[in-house]
């Protein structure tokens, strides 16, 4: 119901309107006309085991409806007991394979050319982050990495960690204001509380909305060495156009797929891409100044200027922006993406990582009460080697990407004729087993499922689904090989298209999380609202029954606590 009114609102738009009525068309004309179009299919995977699709429109729509189902969690139980690797229907009969395999699911992200992202996902990216290493493929995509690589290498995060304390701090001092002073609730929480979340000594808190406002402002200190003033509490130009276009993906999916459909009429003025275009250039025009500004002082820089320095992202780009070489040179549209997809891509994922962590400890009192105590036992501000050394730290920071990793899923497709080794024998529709390896015709897609392999059993152990981050006291675990960049996690994915941040990401993870449970506590609601998670170019909790995301807790100080 909330879903059909928020599309409502969007339908009074008068070009939402003929969008989806030509969307209706084409889904006509396509039925009574058009045979559709498929893949010459392997006979192996067309054997593959799968769900039925539903009666009457099955043909039609597929299994879209389960699948869109357990997009934001495991797959459906009765999936998962088909095996490692099944099939099912997509839009038009269009056979689609599914995986969980760790073996297939490496093949597909290391093949980077022969697998690659739909052109549909890479348009829905490139409107917001531009032609940047999200959307960029091939030659460009080596070009682009080679060139920002060095900005999130371990010596340079290592430089980072006092600014991240630094920012760190100042949310906690801002945590701490909204507890102590009333007049802040409705900076604390956009939804005010209900009288039993009233509790003397401690607030509702979105920590969404603050750990993006904190995520931005790393970004900007730790990369740019610019001050994005997105925690201070006034209106923020940058953190509203990031918060607009993750609600339009999110809560207008169903337009945003029929922009997709007729990517050539990209150009019709809906209300809500006037605004995310606006949106954008707002995050340009800062790109742009950043970049300007950073260009005039490089240029006036001594030449025996402080050789030892680490260069940030904002150093690199500049200089990849004036290379002689073309093979190091970056165009002034790649600059303004990198910036982009950093700014988006690199606050918003972070941030809901953070905000998992809290979560996990307000459900886990105990957790949260072993993991402060190893807090206080080091410095206050510790150092790069000291923070990934503390044991509990590195576990509940690893157990919440395993249970909750930025995206549960990733789709690719295939530009040729390939074979997907399988670790995992599947039993076939007929009986037979596929074994070793699965040949995939050309133009298949493939859903690679994170979750479900995060979550199964065989892996993890009997309790897969339960957030228990002592489990990493057994060597064994996990109990296969897992594709990915760390802590035996496809959270960061694995290959050429492999998560560049994910250092930068642990690190800014680690430093808030150690510094906000050294002063706060974090509980549930009383009231018990219903926060679940749901995917789309990332995940992000919402709260059922309202809208947009938020990760609502109540938070008082530890000496209040205790």
């Amino acid at each position: 119901m909330e879903y059909a009114q928020r599309l409502l609102g969007v339908l009074d738009d008068w070009p939402a309107r003929i969008l989806l009525g030509l969307t209706l068309f084409y889904v006509c004309l396509r039925i009574a006309l058009l045979p559709p179009h498929r893949p010459k299919q392997t006979r192996e995977v067309k054997n593959l085991p799968g769900p039925p699709s539903p009666p009457w429109i099955g043909w039609l729509i597929g299994n879209m409806g389960d699948i869109a189902e357990f997009r934001d969690t495991v797959m459906h139980p009765d999936w998962i007991k088909m095996g490692w690797t099944g099939r099912c229907e997509h839009i038009f009969g269009q056979e689609t394979i599914w995986t969980y395999d760790p073996v297939a699911m490496g093949s597909v992200l290391q093949q980077a050319d022969v697998w690659q992202r739909a052109d549909n996902t890479e348009r829905l990216l490139g409107r917001i982050t531009g032609q940047g290493l999200l959307t960029a493929k091939g030659a460009d995509h080596r070009r682009q990495r080679r060139i920002v690589n060095p900005a999130f290498s371990t010596t340079a995060i290592k430089a980072m960690i006092p600014t991240m304390f630094d920012k760190a701090e100042l949310c906690a001092d801002i945590l701490g204001q909204c507890i102590d002073d009333d007049s802040l609730e409705h900076f604390a929480a956009r939804y005010p509380p209900k009288p039993e979340d009233r509790v003397p000594g401690a607030r509702k808190v979105d920590m969404l909305a603050l750990c993006s406002k904190l995520t931005q402002d790393v970004i900007g200190a730790a990369g740019f060495n610019t001050d994005l003033e997105s925690l201070r509490p006034k209106e923020n130009a940058l953190d509203s156009s990031i918060q607009f276009m993750l609600n339009t993906l999110f809560d207008d999916t169903i337009i945003l797929m029929a922009q997709n459909l007729f990517w050539s009429l990209d150009k019709i003025p809906l209300r809500n891409r006037r605004a995310m275009k606006a949106c954008r250039n707002i995050m340009e025009k800062l790109s742009a100044r950043l970049m300007r500004d950073r260009a005039e002082k490089l240029a006036n820089e001594p030449e025996d200027a402080d050789e030892d320095k680490v260069p940030d992202m904002l150093d690199l780009l500049v200089k990849a922006n004036t290379a002689e070489r073309e093979d190091q040179r970056l165009s002034d549209e790649e600059v303004r993406s990198q910036l982009l997809t950093l700014l988006f891509a690199g606050s918003t994922t972070t941030a809901g990582t953070i905000c998992s962590v809290l979560r996990f400890m307000a459900q886990h009192p105990d957790i949260q009460k072993r993991l402060r105590e190893e807090i206080e036992s080091t410095e206050e501000r510790p150092n790069f080697e000291t923070l990934n050394a503390l044991p509990l730290l590195d576990a509940v920071v690893r157990e919440t990407l395993r249970l909750e990793p930025p995206a549960t899923c990733t789709v690719r497709t295939n530009v040729q004729d390939t074979v997907i080794p399988l670790s995992q024998p599947v039993r076939g529709r007929d009986g037979t087993m596929i074994e070793k390896a699965l040949p995939v015709g050309k133009g298949s897609y493939i859903f690679l499922s994170i979750s479900s392999l995060h979550q199964h059993t065989d892996v993890w152990g009997p309790d897969a689904a339960e957030f228990n981050p002592d489990r990493y006291e057994d060597p064994t675990i996990p109990k296969m090989n897992i594709p990915g960049m760390w802590g035996g996690l496809a959270s960061f994915i694995s290959g050429p298209h492999h998560c560049i941040g994910w250092r930068l990401a642990l690190a800014e993870i680690k430093v808030v999380v150690f510094t906000l449970l050294r002063q706060f506590a974090f509980e549930e609601l009383p009231s018990k609202p219903d926060i679940f998670i749901v995917m789309n170019v990332a995940s992000r909790p919402e709260v059922k029954g309202e809208s947009g995301g938020q990760m609502p807790l109540l938070v008082r100080r530890v000496e209040a606590h205790a």
